[in-house]
Formats: structure tokens, sequence, C-alpha cells
């Protein structure tokens, strides 16, 4: 069965864009920011685009990063941020 990205050209180039996170600087503030920054454009365009999808997509992408940086901690923690707020 096709997915919402496979069905949909747009929101498969969306999904790619968000596929891999910033790179990480070394700084740790600095990368936990991006990281929010990161989760708050996915938001938004899943919002937009009405394609809560993505996130499955962007997830295992990260998953099989095998990078754990400060970018990644703070991407889960704005999206845990996102959860609780019920947004």
């Amino acid at each position: 069965m096709p997915t919402q990205t496979q069905n949909n050209p747009s929101v498969a180039s969306l999904a790619a864009s968000f596929m891999a996170m910033p790179a990480a600087s070394g700084d740790y503030a600095a990368d936990n920011r991006q990281g929010h920054g990161h989760a708050d454009a996915l938001i938004e365009v899943m919002r937009d685009a009405e394609v809560p999808g993505l996130l499955g997509h962007v997830i295992k992408a990260v998953g099989a990063s095998g990078r754990w940086s400060g970018v990644e901690i703070g991407f889960a923690h704005r999206l845990a941020e996102y959860a609780l707020a019920g947004r």
C-alpha cells in the first residue's frame, strides 16, 4: 500500500528535506538550538501540508543515522515539548 509521501511528489520532496539533521558544530547549546529549529520547521510543514505521517519518516531516518548529538537531542526535546503541550 503506498504511503502518503509516495502518493504526493511534493510531500516526498518535503520528507527528503527533513531526513538529515543539520550538522553538529560541537557547541552543545548551539546544536541543541539547531535541533529545536529543525523540529519547529518540521511541525510547521506537517501542519501546513496536513501530513502528520512525515514525522515517522524523519524519526526513522534519525534512528538509522546512528548519530545522537546535541542536534538530535534538541530535535527530540522540542518534539516532546509539542507533544506535552498538545499541539
